[in-house]
């Protein structure tokens, strides 16, 4: 979800983030019981947001040195339109309006929101030096969730906490990262640290899954339980996430791959993906017919219907619309050149 000439191995990348997101999602509303679904769920959430806000930081470098505002933009239209559309989807489903806030964002469009921020805010500060700017803006995420009214108004608590991430890839540099993660034995150890971190969530997940907020970066310290050592918490969690997201980014294969075409797509995915599973879920009763089919097994299917639910929203026919609404300044060109 960023800016970028078409690299196979960064298009990939985005094709297993966006469907972790998805079934993250799945997860979330299917509420399951299963020890595995509960351990993945809380594993996907160490890393997924925190690994696409870095992609998004790590191509941000020329709209934020050219301080091109007008590229940021895109995304507070993105946001608009994701609020606008699960509105309507949830109105011709339920026949029911929902509590609809442009400034209090708590759902899956913060992310949006929190990108058109983090744009502006990197643009101001782009003249400090990045180890200054990641010691504050760590320094600030830890201490956000001691503000008990900073919460879902401008998803704010969310742009705090995630913020560190978005600027950590602007301050990388992707051509030697990428190269640096092509290095079998990089790969090697990445795997052995993700695949050893999934059995701790696994093991561990009786004890860890009620701290998932956590990771969200939804609540206060307050709100989690973890006063007085939220903060300290937090700063500990930095390092642990980014590591996580370097594994990630070091095992996914650079080679161009069948995933790669969707991988170029995934802000439509993002954008409709959780009005849709909300209505298969719930509406279309998918939720009940999966748990028919087997009481005990039933809910695994979900990492079946998130794959195809994520490969279905990366068609390329939704993707001129998305181009529209993300590329105003080649809309304005182009009716300049046809007037």
């Amino acid at each position: 979800m960023g800016e970028t000439t078409r690299i196979a191995k960064w298009d990939n990348v985005k094709f297993v983030l966006i469907y972790l997101v998805v079934l993250g999602h799945f997860m979330n509303r299917l509420k399951s019981d299963v020890p595995f679904i509960k351990g993945t769920h809380f594993f996907i959430y160490t890393f997924h947001m925190p690994a696409f806000l870095f992609l998004s930081g790590l191509f941000s470098k020329r709209t934020i040195r050219e301080r091109h505002c007008s590229k940021a933009i895109p995304y507070l239209f993105l946001y608009f339109f994701m609020n606008i559309f699960q509105f309507v989807l949830n109105l011709l489903a339920t026949g029911k309006a929902e509590r609809f806030s442009i400034f209090d964002e708590k759902g899956v469009p913060w992310f949006a929101l929190t990108l058109f921020f983090a744009y502006l805010i990197t643009m101001a500060l782009s003249d400090f030096k990045g180890v200054w700017l990641m010691f504050a803006s760590i320094s600030l995420g830890a201490m956000a969730g001691y503000d008990m009214d900073l919460g879902a108004f401008l998803s704010g608590m969310r742009l705090f906490t995630m913020y560190p991430f978005f600027l950590a890839g602007y301050c990388t540099d992707a051509g030697r990262l990428s190269a640096f993660t092509e290095k079998k034995s990089v790969k090697l150890l990445s795997g052995l640290i993700l695949l050893g971190t999934f059995v701790c969530s696994l093991l561990l997940q009786g004890r860890l899954y009620n701290k998932i907020y956590f990771l969200k970066g939804t609540l206060n310290y307050k709100e989690q339980g973890l006063l007085p050592y939220g903060g300290i918490y937090r700063v500990i969690y930095y390092p642990v996430a980014f590591l996580l997201v370097f594994c990630v980014i070091a095992v996914i294969p650079a080679a161009e791959k069948v995933i790669t075409g969707w991988g170029s797509r995934t802000i439509q995915v993002f954008a409709l993906h959780y009005p849709v599973l909300k209505l298969l879920l719930g509406k279309l009763r998918l939720k009940r017919y999966i748990r028919s089919l087997s009481p005990q097994y039933g809910d695994y299917l979900i990492f079946l219907f998130a794959l195809i639910l994520t490969m279905l929203l990366s068609t390329k026919w939704l993707q001129p619309f998305f181009d529209w609404l993300m590329h105003p300044i080649k809309r304005v060109d182009k009716t300049e050149e046809m007037a």
